[in-house]
């Protein structure tokens, strides 16, 4: 069963053959321009006294109150978590009165209902571990008094999930300046500690900013990745292989100091490959599906320019124009809070995007109107006013956050939700392949998308001007599924048992 939304059916034009349904594709940009919507919409102010670095300005981007119309959570590190819900032209600001500052958060539902819970992490003054909250949403903009979780030894640095063990639910890992931590569900929600039982999680993990839940070679099981930043000191990038729920911990040669990652198939082969966001410049990391990895950054162009003292933080693998190839944004930073050691040297970042060309990547961010040069943090990728053309939120330390909008692309794209049969409600590691005139092309139902930035739970894929001739859902719960839709726009499919 399927609904679709956004592109209805009409008179209008199609591309491909003359079978192929006709419709309106309402949208008519070929280049990016990008303007900032933060301070005319209302977007909660991130500005701030307080020292670089800190914890907060964690990020999520979801539909809350299922509208249609993703919505933008922060963690406001020198006051509190802020939802900003989405009005199609403003913000309506909402603080969650949870008695501590805004750190990390993540939209996940966790109990298996398809209404998107929230997940909350924040550490006050004086406070050696943190807190950790969860509340449950009711699918219309309601939430459930704070639930408590159990904590990490340190600041919440990234959280993502996965049914990792197959039971039908998601867990999660959850990185930190401390031991990072596998909290495992018991179908309802409940979460039990496992991360040293089950990943040999000890002094090691200190210093481990992202925790990647990627499945590598397309066999259904989410393996973990989590990488490590000043790899000589604390330790090696780390990847844990998933063999029918039994983690194993390997080493990925995964050597760039990570400071977050993103998970994308940049070049278009059905393998996920590893975008690793860090000190020294970034790395674009090739997965061959039988263990390899190649760093192709600098091949590519994807390394970045790095300058002494700089480094980017968030990032995000997206399909910008839509043209069917992923393409990266990332949040520049500072490496020291010290200027002084750093003579000469601008310590700052510039926020980046970089098309991607098909073998290449192009530097585009100043052409465009994307990114600045202040304390960027997290990036997060949504759909404010569904025409099918992704967002993107950049939040700031101690500086305004962004929101970045472009008219919609004359490309088409697809934008897949999906409703499962089990407690891993929205098929979260789901792979889906959009069939079309020009061949296929394949987008994952992924939650988190870079260093404390979590997205809405559905798969884009940007489709160029080729015709839509079908779907085919490959479930987390191994059922595959075929679907016959021809239409380009918002779909909603529901799994059918097998």
């Amino acid at each position: 069963m399927i609904l679709l939304w956004l592109v209805a059916c009409s008179s209008g034009g199609s591309p491909g053959d003359d079978s192929a349904p006709e419709f309106d594709w309402p949208c008519t940009a070929t280049t990016l321009a990008y303007d900032d919507l933060a301070a005319g919409w209302g977007l909660v102010d991130t500005t701030d006294d307080e020292p670089y670095p800190d914890d907060g300005s964690g990020v999520a981007m979801a539909d809350l109150d299922e509208d249609g119309f993703d919505d933008i959570v922060i963690g406001v590190r020198t006051t509190a978590t802020v939802i900003n819900w989405n009005r199609h032209d403003h913000f309506e600001q909402q603080t969650l009165d949870l008695g501590m500052p805004g750190g990390n958060v993540a939209a996940v539902d966790v109990d298996g209902d398809h209404h998107l819970d929230l997940l909350v992490s924040g550490t006050r003054e004086g406070q050696a571990i943190p807190d950790f909250k969860l509340l449950r949403g009711d699918g219309a903009g309601g939430f459930s008094a704070a639930e408590t979780l159990p904590t990490p030894f340190g600041p919440v640095l990234a959280i993502d999930a996965a049914d990792y063990d197959h039971d039908g639910d998601l867990d999660l890992y959850m990185t930190s300046t401390g031991p990072g931590e596998l909290l495992v569900n018991d179908g309802a929600g409940v979460f039990t500690a496992m991360g040293q039982a089950l990943l040999d999680v000890d002094s090691w993990s200190r210093g481990s900013w992202i925790g990647l839940w990627i499945d590598t070679n397309n066999d259904g099981w989410q393996d973990l990745i989590v990488g490590k930043d000043l790899q000589t000191e604390l330790g090696e990038t780390r990847l844990y292989a998933n063999d029918h729920g039994t983690l194993t911990q390997t080493t990925a040669p995964l050597t760039v100091n990570a400071m977050g990652g993103s998970v994308l198939d940049y070049n278009g082969d059905g393998l996920l490959d590893v975008f690793i966001s860090g000190t020294g410049g970034n790395g674009l990391y090739a997965n061959d599906g039988a263990g390899g990895w190649y760093d192709v950054a600098v091949a590519t162009g994807a390394q970045g320019d790095y300058t002494m003292g700089q480094m980017t933080l968030g990032s995000l693998g997206f399909d910008a124009d839509n043209d069917g190839r992923v393409d990266i944004a990332t949040a520049g930073g500072r490496f020291a809070n010290d200027e002084t050691l750093l003579a000469g040297q601008d310590p700052v970042e510039p926020d980046s995007l970089l098309l991607n060309l098909g073998d290449t990547f192009e530097a585009v961010a100043a052409d465009v109107g994307f990114g600045d040069d202040a304390d960027g943090k997290s990036v997060v990728g949504g759909d404010l006013d569904g025409d099918g053309t992704i967002e993107l939120v950049v939040t700031q330390t101690g500086f305004p956050s962004h929101v970045y909008r472009t008219a919609c692309t004359a490309n088409y794209s697809v934008d897949v939700e999906l409703y499962a049969l089990d407690a891993n409600a929205y098929g979260i590691g789901a792979r889906v392949e959009a069939h079309t005139s020009d061949g296929d092309l394949r987008g994952w139902v992924r939650l988190l998308q870079g260093l404390d930035a979590v997205g809405p739970p559905r798969a884009h894929i940007g489709l160029g001007g080729a015709a839509l001739q079908g779907l085919t859902v490959y479930w987390p719960d191994g059922n595959v599924q075929d679907v016959d839709v021809q239409v380009p726009g918002r779909i909603t499919v529901y799994e059918e048992a097998q």
